[in-house]
């Protein structure tokens, strides 16, 4: 190998040419420089390719949780729901957005079109990513509402006490009754009944939040405390205590 005639690009920030495209470089757009005093803030823009892209670090003034005696401020507790997304312990209500029941309309019209549509052909890709771009909006819209919600208990309180739901044993289908007087002849179950129960749960999206506020929580040195609902209820932890010691 001839080192000679090899173009290393450390002086200049280039793209070195590929072979047989018969060209020695093409300079590469330049992106914001980082200060020379030292390692870019906690809360600086960061540079990915040419975009910049702000820091998701907390800019809470409050001290993190690191042991006993580390809370500043008494927990306090959160129950989801349907009519009211969020219900808090000092009466605060977050409403339900209802994502998916706002776009019900327009996703039952674009599977009805991609219903009709022959298969493998151009109309019906068409309108499965019509059907794709729909789902994908409710999805993004939950998310986003799940993600401000739990930044908002997060940067508020230290201690987080919610209810351990089996959203999975909620939503689960009732199993068939069959009638004793006839035999192979089955009962009302309650499944019809249930059917918008369990949309209802699907479109509030208990679990994606819970998992994101868990999240949340602990990258933030926050304590969050599931409770079982078989439990009797207990004390909530005040400020300047641990759960499970007395005051």
């Amino acid at each position: 190998m001839r080192w000679q005639a090899t173009r290393l690009p450390v002086e200049r920030d280039e793209i070195p040419a590929g072979p047989g495209s018969g060209t020695t470089g093409q300079a590469r757009p330049a992106c914001a420089p980082r200060d020379a005093a030292g390692p870019p803030r906690a809360d600086a823009p960061t540079e990915v390719g040419c975009k910049r892209r702000s820091s998701a670090r907390s800019t809470d003034p409050r001290p993190r949780a690191s042991g006993c005696g580390a809370w500043s401020s008494p927990g306090f507790g959160i129950d989801v729901g349907i009519v009211h997304f969020l219900t808090t312990s000092h009466g605060q209500h977050i409403p339900n957005p209802r994502h998916g029941r706002a776009s019900a309309d327009r996703l039952t019209a674009a599977q009805r079109a991609l219903s009709r549509c022959q298969r493998r052909s151009g109309r019906r890709r068409k309108a499965a990513a019509r059907v794709r771009a729909l789902h994908g909006r409710v999805r993004r819209q939950r998310l986003d509402h799940a993600h401000k919600t739990a930044l908002g208990l997060v940067r508020e309180f230290d201690v987080i006490v919610h209810e351990e739901l089996r959203i999975a044993n909620m939503v689960r289908t009732p199993k068939p009754k069959p009638d004793p007087d006839q035999p192979g002849v089955f009962g009302p179950s309650g499944a019809t009944a249930k059917a918008g129960l369990d949309r209802s749960i699907h479109d509030a999206g208990w679990g994606v939040f819970l998992g994101i506020l868990a999240h949340k929580a602990e990258s933030d040195g926050r304590l969050l405390i599931p409770v079982d609902p078989a439990t009797p209820p207990a004390p909530a932890p005040t400020a300047g205590t641990c759960p499970g010691t007395t005051a």
